[in-house]
């Protein structure tokens, strides 16, 4: 526990803690996991948690988790763009085009603006999954904490629950 203190010290760990009823609690957070601990007035440790997340090599697996989301968003942002005209209004000019076609037109406008909708949230799904890798904590279910399996990663590497707490 002292080594851990003097490791915290020297800047290796990261450090949120609070005073609740003249104890202080801590988190040690490192890249290996984090270590809780409760402490009284008078510095001793009364309860120690630890959690260390499992390690096994998740970097190569990152990067290509990371390439296939940066590549989806880069194609949705090519639809995107590429849907733009699709969603634009439809002109109300009646000697240009037909009763039919101005209703064609305009039911294909709202298809069009509602995949660019579904377009957006996935956006923006793709995207928490990027600064989850930034902050280390992708691959872990925002619900209970655990890994979540590769097989289900490769699945969809945005998930955010695993399958414990989809079900």
């Amino acid at each position: 526990m002292e080594g851990l203190v003097k490791s915290f010290k020297s800047g290796e760990f990261g450090l949120q803690n609070s005073n609740v009823a003249g104890y202080r609690f801590g988190i040690f957070a490192g890249l290996s996991g984090s270590l809780s601990g409760l402490w009284n007035s008078s510095g001793a440790c009364c309860i120690l948690y630890q959690r260390v997340r499992h390690c096994r090599n998740k970097g190569l697996e990152n990067v290509m988790y990371r390439s296939r989301i940066e590549a989806e968003i880069a194609e949705l942002r090519a639809l995107s763009d590429s849907s733009r005209q699709s969603r634009a209004p439809v002109t109300l000019d009646q000697q240009s085009v037909g009763r039919l076609s101005r209703m064609d037109a305009m039911q294909q406008q709202s298809m069009d603006l509602a995949k660019e909708e579904r377009r957006a949230q996935r956006l923006a799904i793709l995207t928490a999954a990027l600064k989850r890798m930034d902050e280390d904590e992708f691959g872990y279910c925002l619900r209970c904490g655990e890994e979540i399996p590769p097989a289900r990663l490769d699945v969809d590497p945005a998930v955010t629950l695993c399958v414990d707490c989809v079900g």
